[in-house]
């Protein structure tokens, strides 16, 4: 929000994309209630009227902070100061069906175009993004605090799935996160559970292959 606001404050405009499962009523809600009507958003969900209006806001110079998903970097915002992406690792900026693009490339050309700053977002970046930082294409900037230092940081346990292989009938859940979602849905708390797993497992020879092993998440606030 501040480095939206310091490109307003030099005259200049923002583009600020989200994954699009990430646009929430809520999150809309604070760039409006921040930057009020200098905001236009723009995303699948909206009709095509909806996206006609909002496209025309936008031509028009009448919004200057754009807010949207992969498709909003092509907005027709002049004088280009700073473009935002979040989560820039997500999968949902690349677009497969024609016009085939990748909304964090054409940011980067955006960027370099109009001589603007380019932030790229994340916790997980994407292999090309942490490379370029580790080059020193990028400026690579750690965010070593919390935005709110109150909040309590999860939990995080690593299970080795091949402690498990053969001990339980559905392979895909290990009986430790099995048990710890039960808990959860046995207390009403709000659970959200990521596993993301590519293995190349030998099942005869486990211990004697290469193995990339899946790790289990869950964060339970």
């Amino acid at each position: 929000m501040q480095i939206i606001q310091g490109a307003l404050d030099m005259g200049k405009t923002a583009i600020v994309l989200v994954p699009e499962i990430s646009l929430t009523p809520q999150m809309t809600e604070r760039f409006i209630a921040r930057f009020g009507d200098k905001v236009a958003i723009l995303h699948s969900g909206l009709s095509n009227g909806e996206k006609y209006d909002e496209w025309r806001k936008v031509e028009r110079g009448d919004a200057q902070v754009v807010v949207g998903a992969r498709s909003a970097i092509f907005a027709p915002l002049k004088n280009l100061g700073v473009i935002i992406i979040d989560e820039e690792h997500e999968t949902s900026y690349k677009q497969d069906s024609n016009p085939r693009y990748h909304a964090r490339d054409v940011a980067l050309l955006r960027a370099q175009y109009n001589q603007a700053a380019l932030v790229l977002g994340s916790a997980t970046p994407s292999l090309e993004s942490r490379a370029r930082a580790g080059k020193g294409v990028y400026q690579h900037l750690r965010l070593t605090q919390r935005a709110n230092p109150l909040a309590s940081i999860p939990e995080v346990q690593l299970i080795d799935f091949r402690d498990y292989i053969g001990q339980n009938e559905t392979s895909n859940f290990t009986p430790p996160l099995i048990e710890a979602i039960q808990d959860r849905l046995d207390k009403k708390s709000r659970l959200f559970s990521c596993s993301i797993v590519v293995v190349i497992l030998a099942l005869s020879c486990a211990e004697n292959v290469g193995l990339l092993i899946p790790v289990q998440t869950a964060i339970f606030p």
